[in-house]
């Protein structure tokens, strides 16, 4: 956290496939995975995005295993990708859990913040570098009720062509 609030963090800007990054995240979570329901849509031509690869990685693994920690086992998980109308690529994560009080939404991304009444154990710093490594790629992201249950947390990033 300090290296990216001091702007020290330097990007290596690679083409970033969503696709094979979602592979290679699934199977390197694959144990941890286990006993989850897994479900992978990805558009068939999305676009290709310019990112520091381990970082969205890390992103991504962040996320799965909030997902999984604050989710009954067995639910699912679901990872979507997408090209977005203005040139932009979606990718979120979805669980089937109790999802997340409205009025704590927006205080997900923050530093040390834990919903009031949820689970021990963390720090309160992974959706916090999430948003951090996002944003240090110029996208954004949110975090979402969905209304058959469960929480959604999508990240845009600029498409490239």
């Amino acid at each position: 956290m300090s290296r990216i609030e001091s702007g020290l963090l330097k990007l290596n800007l690679q083409y970033c496939d969503i696709a094979d990054l979602v592979g290679l995240v699934v199977k390197d979570m694959k144990g941890e995975l286990s006993g989850r329901r897994l479900n992978i849509s990805i558009d068939e031509n999305l676009s290709l995005i310019k990112a520091d690869i381990s970082l969205i990685r890390q992103v991504l693994v962040n996320i799965l295993r909030n997902a999984m920690m604050y989710t009954p086992a067995g639910t699912g998980i679901e990872i979507a990708a997408t090209n977005d109308p203005a040139n932009m690529v979606s990718l979120s994560v979805r669980d089937h859990g109790p999802g997340v009080p409205d009025e704590n939404l927006e205080h997900l991304f923050e530093k040390f913040y834990r919903v009031p009444g949820s689970r021990s154990g963390g720090t309160g710093l992974g959706l916090a570098i999430v948003r951090a490594f996002v944003e240090a790629h110029k996208g954004f992201i949110r975090a979402s009720n969905e209304q058959d249950g469960g929480l959604k947390i999508t990240m845009i990033f600029k498409a490239e062509q």
